[in-house]
């Protein structure tokens, strides 16, 4: 059996398009009654003035017959032109009413699909995270404007005759900055850039924001300073970049899958990590494993974002079989994702989708191969 991709758009870009539409369809409305009740009134007043003066010349013509059936006959092209005139008038109002109707009518079903995405909690809770994110930016902004009247109270003094020294203390300068944003809460710094995210331009803010986030995890002291809350700031975002935003470079949905592979790699491999934070990335862990597992559900950059996470944390269950084996960890995650991964291969095959998607299909092979080696390697040591 084969597998389709969704098209559904994710709550906050659907709801933008709905809006979007709403708006336009409102101002159609509009529009179009103002542009034909003009030009109907228009039409009234010029055929008023045309119907006054053919009155006027059978009135006329009217004194040179003595009959009464000869004057009532001066008025018959009048009276005839009037009548033209009502159902010419009377049609065209019931074309633009009929017209108008069927816009009002498109109007009230865009209004109801607005009222069922405004029912949904997961639109409500992604516009509370953006009045957070709102709320945040002020807070920065609101601690950095007391260190900005410091920094002019210091004259510069030029040294060109040193252009070596002087290009080794912007170097130092770059460094220390870079140092403070391994200091500063990554999911702050995440958050204020996803908040401004408006073009591809910013790609080069988030990767760099990503490359923090990942030297920070290297190093094996990142989940230290982070409260809960922040975690789960943070690994929401890093989601967003890697499954749910399409509009992003390779290299940042790269770095994205890295970081969320090594998260879950600290997850499972650390039997010290948090109880509340495993229970956090336990959330986003079985997230992506539905993206896997109901791909039919999902459009396509989804399901490739989770298979690359799932993918890279393959290699990472490869690297370290020996110790995972000893150390006796449960399965039960690996077998499912191996299992979610065994079905969405045998669906790209089933209808030669690996053609069209050549990365999907070589990403799920990958995680289909590594697993099988994992279960091959944990069933004989067990044995």
């Amino acid at each position: 059996m084969g597998i389709s991709f969704s098209k559904k758009k994710n709550n906050i870009e659907e709801f933008l398009a709905l809006d979007s539409k709403i708006a336009g369809m409102e101002s159609k409305i509009k529009s179009s009654k103002d542009f034909h009740n003009n030009l109907l009134w228009k039409f009234i007043f010029y055929s008023l003035i045309v119907e006054f003066f053919l009155l006027l010349i059978s009135y006329i013509q009217s004194h040179s017959f003595n009959t009464l059936f000869g004057k009532s006959m001066c008025y018959g092209y009048s009276f005839l032109f009037f009548i033209i005139i009502c159902s010419l008038a009377i049609l065209y109002k019931f074309l633009f009413e009929s017209l108008i109707e069927i816009y009002e009518n498109k109007l009230e079903r865009l209004n109801i699909g607005m009222e069922i995405l405004l029912g949904d909690g997961n639109l409500e809770a992604d516009i509370n995270n953006i009045k957070r994110i709102i709320e945040m930016v002020q807070i920065e902004k609101q601690h950095q404007e007391p260190q900005q009247p410091q920094q002019p109270q210091q004259p510069q003094q030029p040294e060109p005759q040193q252009p070596k020294q002087q290009e080794k203390q912007q170097n130092s300068i770059v460094n220390n900055n870079i140092n403070k944003k391994i200091n500063l809460s990554e999911s702050f710094f995440l958050e204020k850039i996803k908040y401004d995210l408006v073009s591809e331009d910013n790609n080069n803010k988030i990767l760099e924001a990503l490359i923090v986030i990942d030297n920070s995890l290297s190093k094996g002291n990142f989940f230290r300073g982070l409260e809960t809350q922040q975690l789960d700031l943070l690994i929401n975002n890093v989601v967003t970049f890697a499954v749910y935003y399409e509009k992003v470079s390779d290299k940042v949905k790269d770095i994205s899958s890295l970081i969320l592979s090594k998260i879950l790699a600290e997850v499972y491999f650390n039997p010290n990590f948090q109880i509340e934070h495993k229970d956090i990335v336990g959330l986003y862990k079985e997230q992506l494993y539905i993206i896997v597992a109901r791909c039919y559900m999902y459009r396509y950059y989804e399901v490739q974002g989770a298979v690359s996470v799932f993918k890279k944390f393959s290699s990472a269950l490869h690297n370290n079989i020996l110790w995972i084996i000893n150390e006796k960890h449960d399965v039960e995650f690996v077998d499912m994702v191996w299992c979610s991964a065994l079905d969405l291969f045998e669906g790209l095959e089933s209808l030669s989708f690996h053609e069209s998607y050549h990365k999907l299909h070589n990403d799920t092979h990958y995680i289909i191969c590594k697993y099988f080696y994992y279960i091959i390697a944990f069933t004989l040591m067990l044995s």
